[in-house]
């Protein structure tokens, strides 16, 4: 099926604008073929121009012959033909005739024949008057009521010009008259039997010139041999030719010429002698003109303007077939770019890899402080009594902390993850301070409490042995007295010592802590230092990641050397180059799912449908009502006009904040910038916050 409907030539196209409403790639190759072809085009344009006005185009011109049998009629005049007997060639020492002789007399004879009769008119002759025929003799047509030459097979009718030669001295039924100054016999035959000399014979013939748009005059000769001893008799069949103009620039208007065109001959000769006895004929040479029945048609038509603009139409679409490289390097470069377009924002491990890998774009190194957990456990073992506070691997990519307790609280192992850890280890350290504190100052109290014992026992032991001396007491009195006594004796002595060795004891330790709480306070500064100047260079490569996603100039580097043109292993030189094939394929999967309008309209209503289950109904209702007021728009056009002063953010609704965002790069850096502030200052964020930082490459 669908092979099948691959023979539809009536697809209906679907186009999606790019940049600035444009409905195709363009290239900076396709534009250079362009104006190419555009200048070439517009050359040739001027070229058909010139010759189309100056009548250099060539007609179309058609023509053919047809035999007819009805009436054809060639119009005469009087310098439709023209003959004389004239020297054909100069030769040395050839005798020279007197001029005022006359040799040869010549009559013309206009003869027509119908079913009904036949009519036969003489036809003067004299000298013709175009400088073309000069010394030459024309017949006179001026006799004839209807000037033309007429056949027609049909009705019987023929109609024919008759021109006799004769001697000057001969007559016959056709010439009835000699010159008075005829020459001699002798002198005439000689002058015909002159080699040499020819009957000359011209007939007028015109044709239309296609440069010059007009009707040519011209003269075809044809010339016969004379003897005296010979009769010649010669017949010229005349062709008429039908000659239809077609011309105009836009409207174009017929013009109709008759006109002879040619003639065949056919010559015969017989005996001067026999044929004179037997036709009663004294002329020594026969020329009939006739009508043939061949006739020629032509038509000439000359382009219009609008073929000529046709002609360089077609040169225009001859030289398009350039095109097909300039759409094939268009067609590779909007696949090119939409490759770069996905790995910047969906496979930027990948994109941020090539960068560094081809030294386009430099990270800044991020030191990490890490231990093993056999260190951790060593340190233990060593330190049972001490606060362990270990340090735990931080993880670039920032991911999401695995779940503790059935309360599913989540706690964040980001980048910021050093951070927490200096403050526990700084938290630690000042609760062993205040432990050390707290020791030392019950040695002090110790210490007094022994002092005051001691005095106490002191005093009791002197007022006892007083009262001893001065009075005498019983003997169950004095072993009570003397028990207690001894009891309170030896009780202040046992104090001593405890004391003394808890205090000795408390010291030692207090020491120990002291010592310990320098060398912790020496780490917790150098991981202070090195936390803060990782927080610095984590800050300073987030904004150059940004930039790169971003930056059409590291765009068109990358391009340039992943898309170098290559004859052969082009893969394996993009390979060479940190681009891996299988995520070349994923790529142009995906850009082939994209640019299918079907699959385009699924992720459309996709996302819809994905709206309508997060929104509650009354949130959905408000969508249509969101928009930006006039403050927004203004504000969005100061931002962008770093001349006009920038209004109060805070009388921005969350849309035009948003909106305004996107238009606004400073903006989107210093938003960036707090809410990795954000991440850091605070031990518990939103799951949405959570997700986004746990997605940042």
């Amino acid at each position: 099926m669908e092979s099948f409907k691959k023979i539809d030539i009536f697809p209906q196209p679907i186009q999606f604008n790019s940049i600035e409403q444009a409905t195709k790639k363009k290239t900076i190759t396709g534009a250079l073929l362009s104006l190419l072809v555009l200048l070439l085009s517009l050359s040739y344009f001027i070229y058909e121009s010139y010759l189309y006005l100056s009548n250099q185009i060539d007609p179309i011109f058609r023509s053919q012959a047809f035999v007819r049998n009805d009436l054809i009629n060639i119009p005469l005049n009087e310098e439709s033909i023209a003959f004389q007997y004239l020297q054909y060639m100069i030769v040395q020492n050839q005798k020279e005739y007197p001029t005022n002789k006359t040799y040869i007399s010549y009559v013309a004879r206009f003869q027509f024949q119908s079913k009904a009769d036949l009519q036969s008119v003489v036809l003067d002759i004299a000298e013709c008057q175009s400088p073309s025929l000069q010394g030459l003799l024309c017949v006179d047509f001026s006799k004839l009521t209807n000037k033309v030459l007429s056949y027609d097979f049909s009705n019987n009718i023929a109609s024919s010009v008759m021109i006799y030669a004769y001697r000057c001295q001969d007559v016959d039924q056709f010439k009835t008259t000699v010159p008075d100054n005829c020459a001699s016999p002798e002198e005439i035959e000689a002058y015909i039997s002159q080699q040499n000399y020819i009957m000359a014979f011209k007939i007028q013939q015109q044709q239309y010139n296609t440069t010059s748009k007009k009707m040519d005059l011209n003269y075809k000769n044809q010339f016969i041999s004379v003897d005296s001893s010979q009769v010649m008799i010669s017949e010229f069949k005349v062709q008429l030719q039908h000659t239809e103009v077609v011309q105009g620039a836009f409207v174009q208007q017929k013009t109709s010429y008759s006109s002879p065109i040619s003639f065949t001959v056919s010559q015969y000769s017989m005996d001067y002698q026999t044929y004179s006895q037997n036709e009663n004929s004294k002329y020594f040479s026969c020329v009939a003109l006739d009508v043939d029945e061949q006739v020629f048609f032509t038509q000439i038509k000359y382009p219009t303007y609008p073929e000529v603009l046709a002609i360089c139409n077609s040169t225009f679409a001859l030289l398009m077939c350039l095109g097909y490289i300039a759409r094939k390097l268009s067609y590779m470069l909007l696949k090119d770019q939409m490759l770069l377009m996905y790995m910047q924002n969906v496979y930027q491990g990948q994109y941020l890899s090539i960068l560094q890998q081809n030294k386009i774009l430099e990270l800044s190194k991020i030191h990490h402080i890490q231990q093993d957990d056999d260190d951790i456990e060593q340190q233990q073992d060593e330190k049972p009594n001490q606060i362990f506070i270990p340090n735990i691997n931080a993880k670039q990519s920032g991911r999401v902390l695995s779940q503790k307790g059935s309360r599913g609280d989540f706690y964040l192992e980001t980048m910021t993850d050093r951070k927490q850890k200096d403050i526990s280890l700084t938290e630690s350290i000042q609760t062993e301070k205040k432990l050390t504190n707290q020791i030392e100052t019950n040695l002090k109290i110790n210490q007094s409490d022994i002092q005051n014992n001691n005095q106490s026992i002191y005093q009791f032991s002197t007022t006892e042995r007083n009262q001893t001396e001065q009075q005498p007491l019983s003997s169950k009195t004095n072993t009570n007295y003397n028990f207690r006594i001894l009891s309170l004796t030896s009780s202040p002595l046992q104090n001593k010592q405890r004391f003394t060795l808890n205090s000795q004891r408390s010291i030692k330790k207090s020491k120990t802590i002291n010592v310990q709480f320098v060398q912790d306070q020496n780490v917790c500064q150098s991981l202070q230092s090195q936390s803060q100047i990782s927080k610095e260079n984590q800050l300073d490569n987030l904004k150059k990641k940004l930039n790169a996603y971003q930056s059409q100039k590291l765009t068109k580097n990358i391009h340039d050397v992943l898309f170098k043109f290559q004859l052969r292993n082009k893969i394996d030189y993009q390979k060479s180059k940190g681009l891996n094939p299988k995520t070349k394929l994923l790529v142009e999967e995906q850009i082939n799912k994209s640019l299918d309008f079907i699959h385009l309209q699924k992720e459309i209503l996709f996302l819809k449908k994905a709206i309508m289950v997060l929104l509650s109904k009354d949130q959905f209702a408000m969508i249509p009502l969101i928009g930006c007021s006039e403050k927004g728009i203004e504000y969005i056009y100061n931002t962008l006009d770093q001349n006009s002063p920038l209004q109060d953010e805070k009388k921005l609704n969350h849309f035009e904040e948003l909106l305004a965002l996107s238009f606004n790069d400073s903006q989107t850096n210093d938003s960036i910038n707090a809410f990795l502030a954000k991440c850091q200052s605070s031990e518990y964020l939103s799951d949405i916050d959570k997700r986004i930082l746990s997605s940042v490459i």
